[in-house]
């Protein structure tokens, strides 16, 4: 892996020294550079450890081994195998019930995932105690016998993939491992194979078909449409770092594009066919025109 070292970000979970080092929220000085992990997982509901206002200084004086769920644990002693000092995990580094800093994170979840030395995909874990390691079943050893020229299924679970926030996650990372449910996964900027020999196009844009990485964005503003923030304001800000990777992906390959108010003006036809699942009224303060998903 390369040895250059990432902006930190705002927040990030200092690991110490050695596995006997107590586990910090370090909040971090403008400007400072360090090789980091980030964690991508699946909430699956509740999240039985999270900072909020309330055990912010709390988290900054140290986090009890035993108060961490297990996919923490396993992502922890996993990034100190490495010998990695840092681990940015969402729940933990960005402030729950603080909808300011829900929005001004967000805004910068590109830069965060961009400038990880890696980020480790808990891809076959439900939830916060499932773990990140599992062992591979007899049925999924074997030796092989002639090249497959079926299609086999995505080795990632669909229940991970489709969460709009991994995707973006995935699109982001320069490198990616998966701890999958029947084998490791790992994807970077120019390959990405597993465990049972099969190569497929990394998940990065520039390799992604133009009908996908539309696709990719639509993804992204739905998971983004379930938060709820504290300012209608701040609905733009909150995506404008994914929507800068769109765009630099799109004029590398020759692409002109336009970002409108949330949409893109070579899908904008497509665009404007975005629906509500429950009801919604516009906010007293006006953010985007109608047109916009942002305007809900």
């Amino acid at each position: 892996m390369s040895d250059n070292n990432g902006l930190l970000p705002h927040r990030i979970l200092d690991l110490g020294v050695d596995e006997t080092s107590p586990i910090v929220l370090k909040e971090t000085v403008e400007g400072e550079r360090e090789q980091y992990a980030c964690l991508s997982h699946s909430w699956g509901g509740h999240q039985p450890l999270q900072t909020t206002t309330a055990t912010l200084e709390e988290r900054k004086k140290g986090i009890q081994w035993k108060d961490l769920p297990r996919t923490f644990q396993d992502a922890v002693s996993f990034t100190r195998r490495l010998n990695l000092r840092y681990i940015w995990i969402d729940s933990l580094c960005i402030i729950q019930d603080d909808g300011d800093d829900w929005a001004a994170e967000s805004a910068l979840m590109a830069d965060i995932y961009r400038n990880a030395t890696i980020t480790v995909s808990a891809a076959a874990s439900k939830g916060p105690h499932d773990g990140l390691f599992v062992s591979t079943q007899p049925q999924h050893q074997g030796t092989k016998l002639t090249p497959v020229f079926v299609e086999p299924p995505n080795p990632l679970p669909s229940f991970y993939t489709h969460r709009g926030w991994v995707l973006q996650e995935r699109l982001l990372s320069p490198r990616v491992i998966h701890f999958g449910t029947y084998e490791l996964v790992w994807e970077c900027m120019q390959a990405s194979n597993c465990e049972c020999d099969r190569n497929f196009h990394p998940a990065a844009l520039s390799n992604l078909p133009l009908p996908f990485t539309a696709n990719a964005w639509r993804k992204v503003v739905q998971d983004f449409c379930g938060l709820t923030l504290t300012y209608a304001k701040d609905a733009f800000p909150a995506v404008s770092g994914s929507a800068k990777i769109v765009k630099q992906s799109l004029e590398e390959r020759g692409v002109e594009a336009k970002y409108i108010a949330g949409m893109w003006d070579c899908w904008f036809v497509e665009d404007c066919l975005w629906s509500v699942t429950a009801p919604a009224v516009r906010p007293d303060e006006w953010r985007a025109p109608t047109f916009s998903w942002a305007s809900v």
